[in-house]
């Protein structure tokens, strides 16, 4: 029986353990893409302050147009990156806190277990000495 729980507690062990992985990288590729998008509008900001303060030529103003309009179709890009990466984020995040909560039921279903098997252990050994205490006390 112990061999059975301790195989079952390693198995959930290693499921943890790649849940909580999967989770950590997950979390690492959201930091990362949220630090990026972060850049990219403060870039996106600093870009407009001095175009719109300066005196520029129609070609220029039409080039700082164009390239504001790709900056804001790849902070589009990565605002829905993020918002999928936290997606993910949280499914890693539930997934880890499903698999440890099945480990330490298996850890505790194990300890009451090995418990149980102790006191019926220390049972049988106390009746066997009250039996060979009886046996070794004639006439009661």
């Amino acid at each position: 029986m112990k061999n059975r729980f301790e195989s079952l507690l390693k198995i959930a062990e290693v499921k943890e353990n790649n849940a909580a992985k999967e989770y950590v990288e997950a979390r690492d590729a959201w930091e990362f893409n949220q630090a990026r998008l972060n850049e990219l509008r403060a870039f996106r900001d600093e870009y407009r302050d001095p175009a719109a303060s300066v005196s520029v030529s129609p070609r220029q103003f039409e080039s700082a147009r164009v390239f504001l309009s790709r900056l804001s179709t790849a902070i589009d890009n990565q605002e829905e990156e993020v918002s999928r990466l936290m997606a993910q984020v949280e499914l890693g995040q539930q997934s880890w806190q499903a698999t440890r909560v099945k480990r330490k039921s298996i850890e505790l279903l194990s300890e009451k277990r090995l418990a149980d098997a102790l006191g019926e252990a220390r049972k049988k050994e106390q009746s066997d000495l009250d039996e060979a205490g009886q046996r070794s006390r004639p006439g009661f």
